[in-house]
């Protein structure tokens, strides 16, 4: 979570004292897009929150310290390798079908109704049931994890790895044709420990489904506001990839990470000292004036420099390609279905993804 609130803008890297840090941790902030692209490449800005002088760590508190989002290369690289090919380019469109499958059985279930929580009806049960296939966990475990979820529509971590355990134990017995399947075998050639290999199967599931819960949510709060374009999407459904990848910049499913300087480290002209917690801002980066014209308009059309979103360099997000075909099939069946949805509650400002795993109710008729 951006520590800094959504006024932030992008700046020289700074300094937060403890004192003026909403969770009293003293941080130094990165929020322009050179300076973000050079933090994300910088090897001694560590993953490891290990390294960060008095930080409480809240990834070791729920099960993720021997996972990708908090180790270093080369045991960053080692998992890493272990489930890419899972999520390759070829792999992820030939989930499309099934993307779009669950996406109807949900909104059907929605139909009957005129107000609709875009959260509860589709946006975090779509993702979960996706991950949840690609992974081989059954739909009576996967719809115990949703429950477990509640409102928060969070899956505790305590609960995964509790189920992850029973699933992986019986996979040794069963082996079937999924990606959790895989994993086991590759704790069976030695490849990963027995921490990693519950964790692994953890995070992915948890990870697999977050961000794409922040995009489905950013995804419906923008387009409506924007009905020209909307309109032209409509029409033309072959800009819909470069509308997404707009949608991604402007709104942005993560907000910042977390870094920690392993020794001094010079960003943007300024030394960040050894030991220090670091968060790297990419949706500030996003709305940088200095690397996208008019970066708080929403631009269906826009050309030119990359974003952040998903970061940068060898941390790049795994799941960016699943997340980004998910929000594609649910935003663009839920507006192809009910073309005259509008929010109920129309939010003020440029669209934040700060609070975006919040109920959103829409109509999805018009109102006499």
């Amino acid at each position: 979570m951006y520590p800094l609130g959504a006024a932030v803008e992008p700046g020289p890297v700074r300094r937060v004292p403890a004192t003026d840090s909403p969770d009293g941790v003293e941080r130094w902030v990165v929020t322009r897009y050179a300076d973000v692209r050079a933090a994300l490449v910088k090897p001694r800005l560590s993953n490891t929150r290990a390294y960060a002088n008095g930080s409480d760590d809240v990834y070791e508190a729920g099960g993720m310290s021997h996972t990708m989002i908090a180790v270093d290369p080369p045991d960053y690289t080692r998992l890493r390798k272990l489930v890419v090919r899972g999520f390759s380019a070829t792999r992820v469109e030939a989930l499309r079908p099934r993307v779009q499958e669950i996406a109807d059985e949900l909104l059907d279930a929605a139909a009957s109704r005129d107000d609709v929580d875009l959260l509860e009806a589709l946006a975090f049960p779509l993702p979960v049931r996706v991950i949840a296939d690609v992974l081989g966990v059954p739909s009576d475990i996967r719809d115990r994890l949703i429950a477990e979820a509640g409102a928060a529509s969070m899956v505790p971590m305590d609960a995964v790895a509790t189920e992850m355990t029973a699933l992986i134990e019986a996979g040794r017995a069963t082996p079937t044709d999924d990606l959790l399947t895989e994993l086991v075998a590759a704790h069976g050639d030695h490849q990963l420990t027995d921490v990693e290999l519950v964790q692994m199967a953890g995070i992915l599931f948890a990870a697999g489904h977050v961000t794409t819960v922040h995009l489905i949510l950013g995804g419906v709060r923008t387009l409506p506001r924007h009905p020209a374009q909307l309109a032209e999407l409509r029409r033309d459904p072959a800009l819909v990839p470069h509308a997404f990848d707009e949608l991604l910049r402007h709104v942005g499913p993560v907000p910042a990470i977390s870094r920690y300087a392993l020794d001094d480290v010079a960003i943007g002209g300024v030394t960040i000292p050894r030991g220090s917690h670091v968060t790297v801002a990419l949706t500030t980066a996003n709305h940088d004036p200095a690397a996208f014209t008019d970066p708080d308009t929403f631009d269906i059309h826009r050309n030119g420099t990359q974003d952040v979103a998903f970061g940068h360099g060898i941390h790049f997000c795994l799941g960016a390609r699943l997340a980004k075909l998910e929000a594609e099939v649910a935003i663009d069946t839920l507006l192809c279905r009910f073309p005259e949805l509008a929010l109920a509650d129309e939010p003020n400002g440029v669209e934040s993804m700060l609070d975006a795993a919040q109920p959103l109710l829409v109509h999805l008729r018009r109102r006499p």
